[in-house]
């Protein structure tokens, strides 16, 4: 159910006028939204989501970095779990 409020965080960090969301808000909710993909075992969704997280320039090194972290554990339970 959260999903929904995650997409409508998503497109509201998106917009360009007013109703605008802060952009670490707009990061918080893409990361919730691959981390729910990757519990639901949505593994290629959710290492599309930590992949464009990780390539966003504003975010420090630590959250780039674990952001390639989710995307290597995408990649192995993709492969290792059925």
């Amino acid at each position: 159910m959260s999903i929904q409020y995650l997409h409508h965080a998503l497109h509201l960090g998106e917009e360009k006028d007013s109703t605008k969301i802060p952009h670490n808000l707009y990061m918080k909710a893409k990361n919730l939204l691959a981390l729910n993909s990757y519990y639901k075992k949505d593994y290629v969704i959710a290492e599309r989501i930590f992949a464009s997280i990780a390539e966003d320039q504003s975010l420090s090194l630590g959250e780039v970095l674990s952001a390639k972290d989710w995307v290597q554990r995408c990649q192995w339970a993709g492969k290792t779990i059925p």
